[in-house]
């Protein structure tokens, strides 16, 4: 059997997060994905959060882990030849890619219209910050500030010091994996049909997504959500982040049952028949003399005791923990999550990478390593049958 991409071209023109792991995600199951680069300076991410042992590749470890399998093809888009070299390479493929600014690709001549003259089927998939179209159609986004615009970081944080960010990048990765499933139904499609399509991703739209539960209320009831630190988003007051007497432990009560074994377990059962605390409503009109109750239970013993006793009692809760923990975790033995893979541009330099969150029975996702910056060029232009002396020219004329 084939992996399930097999056979299947893609042109990529991201950068940072949001495009290259969408596009990962196809490469990882098979596919072919030449991404395109800027001559001598690559993606923006290849030089962000640089550690001292991913110096010597040029591409940083987090650029390596979002570009998995992919070939790197270098051409300088502001001359009208690379454009051309693009479009014969556009002749070939199943689809394309981009994340730039919405705008930029057009005044480049790669736009939709533009490709689809060469190859009437390709799929396209547009990804930026608000959509192609609309009064932000063309402004800048970044993770950061789609968290602002959203109302994602309105309700995010304490109440007390007002709104934070999440510090990795929710809108990003969620952004990736709604574009590879709005691209893999595209290929779906064409594969059914044989036409292609244009598809339009906006990170904001994804930022909505991810609090659809709020905005519903928001939309249909008129409920603002408000900042409340580590409440779960349903405000109960059992389901929050406390303090133990080594850590911290988040737990997670959705029904009336997981409170009661949750009393339970704390020493606390008789709270249960108080009527200042027996169901949800009286627990929230009474939360102020309630959670010095809890804070007093849970500061009595270790974070471990509490998760062991707790996860017994049915009671949903987990350890606050740093990344080494994370990593150190036994589970990941059962999983697939990280592999070994030669650094970019190596064969004798091994690093760790994330792959992806599930497992297949068969042919499921095989990481290999990133690219080096335009390792594949040569290759791939002589594929789509340009001579060694045409090459020979683009080199010499910094067109790649």
């Amino acid at each position: 059997m084939s992996l399930a991409y097999e056979g299947v071209r893609i042109l990529d023109f991201t950068q940072l997060l949001s495009g290259p792991v969408a596009t990962q995600q196809f490469a990882l199951l098979g596919a072919e994905v030449i991404k395109v680069e800027r001559p001598g300076v690559g993606d923006q991410f290849a030089n962000t959060m640089h550690t001292e042992p991913s110096r010597q590749s040029g591409r940083s470890f987090p650029f390596q882990g979002a570009n998995l399998g992919k070939r790197s093809l270098t051409l300088d888009l502001k001359r009208r030849e690379a454009v051309e070299i693009i479009l014969t390479l556009a002749k070939r493929c199943d689809a394309l890619v981009e994340n730039f600014a919405a705008g930029v690709i057009g005044r480049l001549g790669l736009d939709y219209e533009s490709v689809r003259k060469v190859n009437p089927n390709i799929v396209y998939c547009s990804v930026s910050g608000y959509g192609q179209k609309g009064p932000k159609a063309g402004v800048a986004a970044y993770d950061g500030a789609i968290q602002a615009a959203s109302g994602m970081m309105a309700a995010t944080g304490d109440p007390r010091t007002g709104p934070v960010r999440a510090s990795y990048m929710p809108v990003d990765i969620s952004t990736a994996l709604l574009t590879s499933f709005a691209l893999a139904s595209g290929l779906y499609r064409k594969l059914r049909t044989g036409e292609g399509q244009y598809i339009d991703v906006a990170m904001m739209d994804t930022a909505v997504l991810l609090q659809m539960p709020q905005m519903m209320n928001y939309l249909n009831a008129g409920v603002v959500p408000q900042l409340s630190g580590n409440r779960a988003a349903t405000g109960s007051p059992t389901a929050d982040a406390f303090a133990t007497k080594d850590g911290h432990v988040m737990i997670v009560t959705i029904e009336e049952r997981h409170v009661e074994a949750l009393l339970a377990v704390l020493g606390l059962s008789e709270l249960h028949a108080d009527p200042k605390y027996r169901d949800e409503t009286a627990r929230r009109a009474n939360e102020q003399t309630l959670r010095p109750l809890l804070d007093r239970a849970f500061a009595a013993d270790t974070t471990a005791s509490w998760c062991a006793r707790l996860s017994q009692a049915g009671v949903a809760c987990a350890a606050v923990s740093q990344l080494p923990d994370v990593a150190a975790q036994e589970q990941f033995n059962h999983r697939s999550l990280f592999a070994p893979i030669a650094m970019a541009g190596t064969s004798d330099t091994q690093i760790k990478t994330v792959v992806t969150g599930y497992t297949m029975t068969s042919d499921g996702p095989r990481p290999r390593p990133a690219p080096a910056l335009g390792e594949h060029s040569e290759a791939i232009l002589a594929e789509a049958g340009y001579t060694t002396a045409d090459i020979a020219r683009f080199r010499k004329e910094a067109l790649i």
